[in-house]
């Protein structure tokens, strides 16, 4: 069996992968066809079943250069650790594909989910 390397720590492949465990339970309860809130909600409800702690429109300053602009909001941070974005589609097209890294990855996620590296500073 070909094994991949995980880029992540131990801690971050556990969060995410209880985080899709979460997503696909989700996916298989309510199906196609709802609204990107009520997405929101059940998965949010699915986490806090989980004890899996999150925080919701958390704010993030995004850094260009040596300059901090704010105003980015995420819609999940998973215990501190992993970004999540719900999204919601009645199709998605081929350009959809091809930017989210293919098929392998659309069939694994109703969340497009990332690494996020936290700095403590204020405001984060």
């Amino acid at each position: 069996m070909l094994r991949v390397v995980s880029p992540l720590s131990d801690r971050e492949e556990q969060v995410f992968s209880r985080a899709m465990d979460c997503a696909f339970a989700v996916h298989r309860e309510l199906g196609p066809g709802y609204r990107e809130k009520i997405y929101d909600v059940a998965y949010c409800l699915e986490l806090d079943a989980k004890g899996i702690t999150f925080e919701r429109e958390k704010k993030v300053d995004v850094r260009y250069k040596q300059w901090v602009i704010p105003g980015q909001r995420v819609d999940l941070v998973l215990e501190g650790l992993v970004l999540v974005e719900i999204k919601a589609a009645s199709k998605l097209l081929k350009l959809t594909v091809a930017c989210l890294g293919g098929r392998r990855l659309l069939n694994r996620a109703i969340a497009f989910t990332m690494r996020l590296q936290f700095e403590h500073e204020p405001g984060m």
